[in-house]
């Protein structure tokens, strides 16, 4: 899965194999969506860490339990890498954000809107005035 040589595939030195440990008839990897979500994961946890990655994945929606499943893996996949000096860097956590002014407009124009005034805290949207609250801040 990574650091293979310039000879492709066939070159390969090193493969990156993860199992949970349990019959396949038992395991969380069984389930198709969990796989290609973590593959992906992986793929760009490597490639972030400058290793060349030949896996080509693809991320599915993932239901409340799957999610769940997910986190726990990814956080115990992680330690391990960090652990087996794999990686040294993680893929940071997308947080909540401010949103600016000009992505604001963005945001509200895809939908459909005409926006005709956006200050700080007042806009007038398809001749409406709304009000722009900051939020606050979230975990």
């Amino acid at each position: 899965m990574f650091d293979y040589h310039q000879g492709g595939i066939r070159g390969w030195t090193k493969v990156l194999l993860i199992n949970d440990g349990r019959p396949r008839s038992q395991s969380d990897l069984n389930d198709a969506a969990i796989c290609l979500w973590l593959e992906d994961y992986i793929k760009t946890l490597l490639v972030v860490n400058r290793k060349r990655v030949v896996s080509q994945s693809e991320v599915q929606i993932l239901n409340q339990t799957q999610s769940f499943i997910v986190a726990t893996q990814k956080k115990g996949n992680c330690g391990l890498f960090m652990k087996k000096n794999i990686v040294t860097k993680l893929i940071p956590e997308e947080t909540q954000r401010e949103v600016f002014p000009d992505e604001l407009k963005r945001i509200i124009e895809r939908s459909g809107r005409t926006v005709q005034l956006l200050q700080n805290k007042v806009a007038l949207v398809d001749g409406e005035r709304s009000f722009i609250h900051t939020g606050s801040d979230k975990q």
